[in-house]
């Protein structure tokens, strides 16, 4: 995860664990991400050599001018970082009225350390 909050952090938007936010935390325009899953990839030995984290990213706002053209540069930002895309983003709801929201999938292939 840390790849990724690092790319959080170079785009300079706030992020949050999905579901962690109150109606008095929501921000003009935030990430969300949520770890969907973390197969062992890799063995040796019988003892896994990789993992891969499955992420679902969410982007939410209430700028419409800004839905699709920020998801659209994290995406980009993603895959120069190597994040493996499941596909392009594609429409949430977002609990609020006047909030618009994007996700999309990541695959972040680990090492395992000893």
């Amino acid at each position: 995860m840390k790849k990724l909050f690092e790319l959080f952090d170079e785009i300079g938007l706030p992020y949050f664990r999905q579901g962690s936010l109150s109606d008095e935390d929501y921000q003009p325009s935030f990430f969300t991400f949520w770890n969907v899953d973390t197969p062992n990839e890799a063995f040796y030995d019988n003892d896994e050599s990789c993992f891969i984290e499955y992420i679902q990213v969410g982007f939410y706002t209430n700028d419409a001018n800004k839905i699709y053209s920020v998801m659209d540069d994290f995406i980009e930002r993603a895959k120069q970082k190597g994040f493996i895309l499941a596909g392009r983003a594609q429409d949430a709801n977002a609990d609020k009225d006047d909030y618009f929201g994007r996700v999309c999938y990541l695959r972040i292939k680990n090492k395992v350390e000893d």
